[in-house]
C-alpha cells in the first residue's frame, strides 16, 4: 500500500515563502541582463565568452574563479584552445568590471557587470589572486557611478 504525504493548509501564507526559488529568479534577471548588454554592445563577443565560463564556473564548483583558474577552465570545457592568461584577464578588468574607454569621448563605456572580491590563494597558481565574481541583480550600481 503505498502512503501518501498529507500536507496541512497554512494559516500563514505570507511566510512560507518565495513560489519560486530566489536562485532562479536570479538566473531570470540574468539572463535579461546578458541579453541587454549583448545586444547593446556593450560586450564584445571574446568579453561574452569570459563571463560565461565565469558563471558556467560558479555553478558547477560554487566558488567564484580567479582569472587564471577561469582560463584554466576555459581549456578544460573547450572554450580556449591553450591557457593563455592574456585572453582572459584583460577582458576581466577592462570590459566586466571598469568598462572600456571609449577614445573618441574619454568615457568609460560599459562595466559593472563583474567585481572584484578579496584575494585567496589561486588553487592554479598558488599565489594571491581577486576572484571574480558577477553582480547580482539589484546591487547598488548608481554608487559607483554606473548606469543601469
Amino acid at each position: 500500500m503505498a502512503s501518501a504525504t498529507l500536507r496541512q493548509p497554512s494559516f500563514f501564507p505570507a511566510f512560507d515563502g518565495p513560489s519560486t526559488p530566489p536562485r532562479k529568479e536570479v538566473r531570470d534577471v540574468s539572463r535579461a541582463q546578458y541579453r541587454k548588454l549583448r545586444e547593446g554592445g556593450l560586450l564584445t563577443d571574446r568579453a561574452h565568452l569570459v563571463l560565461t565560463a565565469i558563471a558556467h564556473y560558479y555553478y558547477v564548483h560554487q566558488d567564484w574563479p580567479t582569472p587564471e583558474e577561469t582560463c584554466q577552465w576555459m581549456v578544460k570545457t573547450g572554450k580556449l584552445q591553450t591557457a593563455n592568461i592574456n585572453v582572459v584577464a584583460p577582458r576581466i578588468s577592462q570590459e566586466l568590471v571598469n568598462g572600456r574607454l571609449d577614445r573618441k569621448t574619454g568615457q568609460r563605456v560599459g562595466g559593472g557587470v563583474c567585481e572584484l572580491l578579496p584575494r585567496r590563494t589561486c588553487t592554479v597558481t598558488g599565489g594571491d589572486a581577486h576572484p571574480v565574481r558577477i553582480r547580482e541583480a539589484g546591487s547598488v550600481l548608481d554608487r559607483f557611478g554606473y548606469q543601469r
